[in-house]
């Protein structure tokens, strides 16, 4: 097939007119039409964004298919061996770059090179320019969000190690492009971070977002028809993370989510007429409270960021938690207590209301 007839069929396939062609390459709908035509050959500079436009390669389109065959993959990975076997570090780096140059679309061999880069230490500004180079290029042709996000979590790598501050300023750049999540912004915070205040303050709000996402997952998997056995499990699993991480100490909001899960244990414990365990949760429950409004708060948790964030919400859940306690059949035995600690508590806010 002449190239003129692919391009006319890739864009037929697309379902595509050739204004529409013609206005997303800034060119006239009549070049579009020679194009088809053979009466014109596209320029060079439209090629990658005729690609990705037509879900496409550069080779595909010119029907080079049949110049990439397994022979030419065969032999391109033989030399590298051969370059690895004598351990020509920048043979087996430029023998990668001239590949990825003869095939601009295949963007996997662009991770392959940064993660080759990465590994051996190749941080010169030669090097790592070249890398930039090949990243902005798959950053606006390359369709795959998996691919671009490998290649910014490698380069976030690659630029940290610059020796030149500008090149260094890159790895931010990079890093606020990953996706906002555990496995991938976050992880890598301490590669772009230079101040170690920043660095503990992110640890602690990575760890409290795991934490609140921890609780979330055990509590979605406590149905209304299980038996308390199973509801206890969970309950439990629950507190002993939050206990774990607080360490007896006062994590502000955190607790809160503790003091609900001590709830519901005290709850089910005494549904079961399990009064000696229902007796030690509910005292944890009750010193938990405490630390709210008395001067243990002060001990608060190295792992929590902000033990005060959020104190109006935090005052208004444990406001309608004492009224749940003091309304359920279950809790009548702590009734006194509870209502105690109603009394402290309404005290402690309408002090904290005259202070501020």
């Amino acid at each position: 097939m002449l190239t003129n007839e692919k391009l006319k069929e890739l864009r037929q396939k697309r379902k595509l007119t050739q204004e529409e062609v013609a206005e997303y390459l800034g060119v006239s709908a009549q070049t579009v039409s020679k194009w088809e035509r053979g009466l014109l050959s596209p320029d060079i500079r439209y090629l990658p964004r005729l690609a990705v436009l037509y879900r496409t390669s550069i080779d595909a389109m010119f029907n080079m298919e049949s110049c990439w065959d397994e022979e030419h993959r065969k032999n391109f990975l033989w030399k590298i061996n051969a370059l690895h076997q004598k351990r020509d570090t920048e043979g087996v780096y430029q023998a990668w770059i001239a590949e990825i140059e003869l095939k601009p679309d295949r963007f996997s061999d662009y991770i392959t090179v940064m993660i080759y880069v990465l590994q051996n230490g190749l941080f010169d500004d030669t090097h790592i320019k070249r890398l930039l180079q090949l990243a902005d290029y798959a950053e606006r042709y390359c369709v795959e969000d998996d691919i671009r996000n490998e290649i910014h979590r490698v380069m976030l790598q690659i630029c940290s190690h610059a020796s030149n501050p500008e090149l260094r300023q890159k790895s931010i750049d990079f890093y606020h492009k990953l996706p906002m999540l555990a496995h991938s912004r976050e992880f890598f915070f301490d590669v772009v971070c230079d101040s170690p205040e920043e660095r503990d303050i992110q640890i602690k709000k990575n760890l409290m977002r795991i934490l609140g996402l921890v609780d979330h997952c055990i509590r979605r998997l406590v149905r209304t028809d299980m038996p308390y056995e199973e509801k206890l499990y969970y309950h439990k699993t629950a507190v002993a993370v939050l206990e774990a991480v607080l360490d007896g100490k006062y994590g502000g909001f955190y607790d809160v989510s503790l003091l609900y899960n001590y709830y519901s244990i005290v709850s089910m414990l005494c549904c079961q007429g399990n009064t000696e365990e229902a007796n030690l949760y509910f005292e944890k429950l009750q010193t938990c409270f405490l630390k709210h409004f008395c001067q243990i708060k002060q001990e608060s948790s190295a792992f929590v960021a902000d033990p005060e964030k959020e104190r109006d919400k935090t005052n208004s859940n444990l406001k309608r938690l004492l009224h749940y306690m003091l309304t359920k059949e279950e809790f009548s035995a702590y009734r006194q207590q509870i209502t105690a600690l109603q009394q402290s508590f309404l005290a402690h806010i309408h002090e904290d209301e005259e202070q501020s």
